[in-house]
């Protein structure tokens, strides 16, 4: 089973920062389920749960939900499959000879994103962004055999276990959400009149809501929304932050598979072409915000072998 591999690759040294983060998120599970319960039987009742959260990250399921929040779309366009599938056919027909290991069903998705970026997600997926589609076809091949290599080192259950396996971390935002809107409803008008909220100076808290056939902008409170989804960013943030050392050296591990499948000078022209852009999405920007700079795999890459130049810059 792939969660029991999952933790057999876990307990190596690169991979400190990602065990610290599961222990944090044990340890928020205890508290929460640790009320008039013994601690053997609560953690115990923990360690379970977030077993089975992780077995859904890591099965098809998250990484379909993953698939689904980073916007990885089929491709339907014939003209953009005419284009892509044979190039990343080419790459995986390679790539597996390098790495038998990698399922024969891996597909391609497309992403409605102008940056020229690409990313991998699960154990299956593969995801370009359009504006890949301007760098010459080489070079496609390139992104393409990279993250090949993170499908290889198995890099991209981490992203699963991070933004998937906290299901009931969750749960328990999506139960704090209501609390505190229940909450805020019954005390809104005492709040809104400590707070002055009745005069012109009110806070930006507003939303536009239709009463009839006029428009008003009204004070209405959001705090229950915005508390949850800041405490939810910072612990998902937290979780970068663990693995952070270990996406980044992910990078340079995905890049020499891209190197030795034959696509180094390619690549390193990619990394030259491609702009530092990091998308507005969770996910996506706390992805990017890992990698290490350009330059630097730049160089990696010239270590290796790799011939590139290029003095326009």
């Amino acid at each position: 089973m792939y969660v029991f591999d999952f933790f057999k690759r876990l307990f190596r040294k690169e991979k400190v920062g990602v065990i610290l983060y599961l222990l944090l998120n044990i340890g928020l599970l205890y508290i929460v389920f640790s009320q008039n319960d013994s601690p053997v039987r609560t953690i115990v009742t923990v360690i379970v749960l977030y077993f089975l959260s992780l077995c859904i990250a890591l099965s098809p399921i998250g990484e379909s939900i993953l698939r689904f929040q980073t916007g990885a779309k089929k491709i339907k366009r014939k003209d953009l499959r005419d284009k892509l599938e044979p190039l990343f056919n080419e790459v995986y027909e390679k790539a597996r000879l390098k790495d038998p290991s990698l399922p024969n069903d891996v597909r391609l998705y497309i992403a409605n994103d102008i940056s020229e970026n690409a990313f991998a997600v699960g154990r299956k997926t593969i995801c370009l962004f359009k504006g890949l589609l301007s760098l010459p076809e080489e070079e496609i091949q390139a992104i393409i055999a990279h993250e090949f290599g993170h499908l290889s080192h198995k890099d991209t259950d981490i992203n699963l276990v991070v933004y998937v396996g906290n299901i009931f971390i969750n749960v328990i935002m999506f139960f704090v959400r209501i609390v505190l809107t229940i909450f805020l409803f019954i005390f809104e008008f005492p709040i809104r009149l400590l707070l002055g909220m009745f005069e012109d100076k009110t806070p930006r808290i507003e939303r536009t809501i239709t009463y009839g056939d006029a428009d008003e902008k009204r004070p209405r409170f959001t705090w229950s929304g915005a508390i949850v989804d800041f405490l939810w960013s910072l612990w998902t943030w937290l979780g970068v932050l663990f693995i952070r050392s270990s996406t980044r050296q992910s990078e340079y591990h995905a890049d020499l598979f891209a190197y030795e499948l034959g696509y180094g000078e390619e690549l390193a022209s990619a990394l030259d072409r491609i702009q530092v852009y990091i998308p507005e999405q969770g996910f996506l920007k706390a992805m990017y915000a890992t990698h290490p700079s350009m330059d630097d795999r730049i160089a990696k890459l010239q270590e290796l072998g790799s011939e590139y130049t290029d003095y326009s810059l």
